[in-house]
């Protein structure tokens, strides 16, 4: 169990993988071909915003990228950073560090969003074109895991309906393969560890179709179905109080919302895990969602794990 290893930046010829000079993968390990290296290419590079740029920021104050990204048959993880000037002088270099596996089992138990310290992102070159495969599991820091996320939702204003309506909007992403969840932040662990919370809500694989980009100047653009963007540096406005009628938006600065009635399932997850150990609610959620596809609404799954689980636990 790996995960093949790609590095993608700016490369003189006699560095790159394939002989190539600008931008290029400079180093890849033995299983990552061709077929993986388009994917990567142009599902999870690190984009440079061009708003900073623009302006001479230092390039320490340029936020990293996280993405997540997969078509079933592979699943590829990738963090890039900002790297100053190119070989040849020019600002906009970049480095992505990607992961790809073609077994879901490589990341569950943890879902993607809970990766970002997995304490395996290289920032810099690798002395040869050959990298060594990262080997499976990952680890999950302990600010991704459970406990320590329900200590964060619980200071967002009005906790209980906040992370409801996230819960809601990545329902509306299941069942509507055309919406997307459009998140506003300026800081990528932070809508990271939001994402990991919301993803948690559901069952492991199929959150596993929780793809995401931290991240994008155009969260319309893209085929992720979360889009996290920094207001400051995207190309045209985006009002999460006035969205299109098929996405969904949360802002984690202030803790908006665009407007959205809130499922009876999701309030009543949120409220289990803000109100309950974080664990053992889980445990019942997740025997909720097992139902969901039995019963003719989502809030008769959630009743049914009320019963079944939750209220022996009550008991005990």
């Amino acid at each position: 169990m790996s995960f093949e290893s790609l590095i993608y930046t700016d490369c003189l010829s006699t560095e790159s993988v394939h002989g190539d000079s600008g931008f290029a993968f400079q180093a890849v390990s033995p299983g990552a071909g061709t077929e993986i290296q388009n994917k990567v290419q142009n599902n999870v590079l690190y984009r440079v915003p061009g708003a900073l740029r623009d302006v001479r920021t230092p390039v320490e104050d340029y936020p990293p990228s996280f993405a997540y990204w997969s078509d079933e048959t592979d699943y590829l993880l990738a963090v890039g950073r900002y790297m100053g000037k190119e070989s040849g002088g020019r600002d906009g270099n970049q480095l992505t560090h990607a992961l790809a596996t073609s077994s879901a089992a490589d990341i569950l138990p943890a879902l993607p969003a809970q990766l970002y310290d997995a304490g395996v992102w290289l920032a810099e070159k690798a002395p040869s074109t050959r990298l060594d495969p990262i080997p499976a599991p990952l680890l999950v820091s302990e600010r991704f895991m459970p406990v320590r996320l329900r200590e964060m939702a619980l200071e967002a204003r009005d906790a209980h309906d906040f992370l409801a309506t996230l819960l809601t909007a990545l329902e509306k992403i299941l069942r509507d393969p055309d919406s997307r969840l459009l998140i506003a932040a300026d800081d990528a662990v932070t809508a990271a560890r939001w994402i990991a919370l919301g993803t948690l809500f559901f069952d492991r694989e199929v959150a596993l179709e929780f793809t995401f980009r931290i991240f994008t100047e155009n969260p319309y653009k893209g085929s992720h179905r979360i889009m996290v963007f920094n207001p400051e540096t995207v190309e045209k406005a985006v009002d999460i109080a006035r969205l299109p009628d098929v996405h969904s938006g949360i802002d984690l600065r202030n803790f908006a919302a665009s407007p959205m009635e809130i499922s009876a399932s999701a309030r009543t997850y949120a409220t289990w895990f803000l109100e309950g150990n974080a664990y053992d609610a889980l445990d019942a959620i997740e025997f909720g969602r097992a139902w969901e596809p039995h019963v003719s609404d989502s809030s008769v799954s959630a009743a049914i794990a009320s019963a079944a689980v939750m209220g022996n636990r009550d008991t005990e």
